[in-house]
C-alpha cells in the first residue's frame, strides 16, 4: 500500500514551489501563501479521511473498522423489553388504554421476577398404613409369644409336680419347646391351666402335706385321661415320660392297676387307725394279704360299674385326701363317714374347696370324667 503522507509531502512541497514560482517572496513566513496552503490541506484531508480509520488500524493502535463502528454507536437508553411508549409529534391524540397496558407490562419487566411464596404439599407417605400393620402384628405376635410363654411355664410347673423324678434341664427346655407349640394352637383344655392351676400351686407352696395330695390327684386325673384314649398326641407324649407307663395288677378292661391297689390298702390302713386309736394295721405283711383278697374280688366280680370304680379308686381316694386335709373337725367326720360308706349318697356334696373344685371342673381330663369308654360317669 503507498505511503500517503509522503505523496502528502510531496504535494505540499510542489505546491509551495509553484507558488513561490508565480510569486516571489514578499513575505518572512515559512509558508509564503498561506491561504493556498489552507486549501491544499483541505483537499488532501477529504481525500484521506476515509481512509484513515483502515491505516490506522494496520498499524495497531486502533480497533477494526468493523468494531469501531460498533463501539462508536451509543448504547440505547432501553432494552427491547424496556419500551417506552412516546407520543408522535405529529399525532394530537394518544390511546391512552394502550400506553397504561404497555407501560403496566414494562413496570412488571423492570422489576426482579419473584417467586410465590407456596405452602408445601402435604407428602403421602403410601407406606405409613403398611408400617402401622405391620407393628400391630408385630405387637400382638410378641404379645401372644408371652401368652404362650406364661401357658407353658404353668404346665410345666405341673409337670415338675407330677414327675416320678426331678426334671433335668435338658428335660425342662425340651418340653418347654412342645408346650409352646402346643400354646400356639389355642386348645381349650390346655389354656384352662389358668383357671386352676394359680389357686393350686398357691395351696402347695403353703402346705407340703396338700403337695403330695395334689400330687397323686393329678397323676390320677392323667391316668384316666390315657386310659380312655381321650389324651392327645403331644400330652400323651409328655406325661409318658413324666410319669412313666401304668403299672397293671389285674389285666382287664377296665384293668385294675397298682395304684388303685395301692390305694384301697392306704384307706383300709386309715379307717382301722380312726377306729382302732393307737394300734395300726399298716404292715408289709398285712399289706400283702390285703392286695390279694382285692384282686381275687375283681377277678371275681362281673358288675362293671364296681370294675369301673375299683379301677378308678386310686383318684377318688386322692380327691378324698385334699379333702380331708383343709377340712374343719366336723367336715372331717362327715367325709370320714363317707369314706367308710356310714353316710347316704344324698349327702356327698356338701363340703367343697375352691382349688380342688376349680381343678376337677377345668383341665383337659374333663372329658375322661363326664364320660367314660363305657358311657359312664367316674363316681368320685
Amino acid at each position: 500500500m503507498p505511503n500517503v503522507f509522503n505523496l502528502f509531502g510531496k504535494f505540499l512541497i510542489s505546491t509551495s514551489m509553484q507558488h513561490s514560482k508565480q510569486k516571489p517572496a514578499i513575505t518572512t513566513n515559512r509558508f509564503r501563501c498561506p491561504r493556498a496552503l489552507s486549501a491544499a490541506c483541505v483537499t488532501m484531508l477529504s481525500i484521506f479521511t476515509p481512509f484513515s480509520s483502515a491505516f490506522a488500524y494496520d498499524w495497531g493502535y486502533d480497533s477494526p473498522p468493523s468494531q469501531a463502528k460498533e463501539q462508536s454507536k451509543p448504547a440505547p437508553a432501553f432494552t427491547e423489553n424496556d419500551q417506552l411508549i412516546r407520543p408522535a409529534s405529529n399525532t394530537s391524540k394518544v390511546n391512552t388504554s394502550t400506553v397504561s397496558s404497555t407501560r403496566v407490562k414494562s413496570t412488571k419487566a423492570d422489576k426482579p421476577t419473584k417467586v410465590a411464596a407456596f405452602a408445601q404439599p402435604d407428602v403421602i407417605d403410601v407406606d405409613k398404613a403398611v408400617r402401622s400393620k405391620q407393628a400391630r402384628l408385630d405387637l400382638q405376635h410378641q404379645q401372644d409369644l408371652e401368652k404362650y410363654q406364661k401357658l407353658a411355664s404353668k404346665w410345666l410347673e405341673l409337670y415338675s409336680l407330677v414327675s416320678a423324678e426331678p426334671l433335668t434341664d435338658e428335660q425342662k427346655s425340651r418340653l418347654n419347646e412342645k408346650l409352646l407349640k402346643a400354646a400356639s394352637k389355642n386348645s381349650p383344655g390346655f389354656a384352662a391351666i389358668d383357671k386352676f392351676w394359680p389357686q393350686v400351686k398357691k395351696v402347695c407352696l403353703a402346705n407340703t402335706e396338700q403337695q403330695a395330695n395334689y400330687r397323686d390327684l393329678l397323676r390320677a386325673l392323667f391316668r384316666l385321661e390315657l386310659r380312655e384314649a381321650k389324651a392327645n398326641s403331644l400330652e400323651n407324649e409328655i406325661v409318658s415320660e413324666v410319669i412313666g407307663p401304668e403299672r397293671i395288677a389285674v389285666p382287664d378292661k377296665p384293668p385294675l392297676t397298682e395304684d388303685a391297689v395301692e390305694a384301697y390298702a392306704d384307706m383300709t390302713c386309715f379307717i382301722y387307725n380312726q377306729t382302732h386309736p393307737g394300734k395300726t394295721v399298716d404292715a408289709l405283711d398285712n399289706r400283702t394279704v390285703f392286695v390279694g383278697t382285692l384282686e381275687k374280688r375283681y377277678m371275681n366280680t362281673t358288675n362293671p360299674l364296681e370294675k369301673l370304680a375299683m379301677s378308678n379308686f386310686a383318684l377318688k381316694w386322692s380327691k378324698f385326701k385334699v379333702l380331708y386335709a383343709d377340712a374343719s373337725d366336723t367336715d372331717k367326720d362327715k367325709l370320714f363317714k363317707r369314706i367308710s360308706g356310714a353316710s347316704p349318697e344324698s349327702l356327698r356334696k356338701d363340703i367343697s374347696n375352691p382349688a380342688l373344685d376349680a381343678l376337677m371342673n377345668n383341665g383337659p381330663w374333663v372329658h375322661a370324667l363326664t364320660t367314660t369308654s363305657d358311657n359312664k360317669p367316674v363316681k368320685l
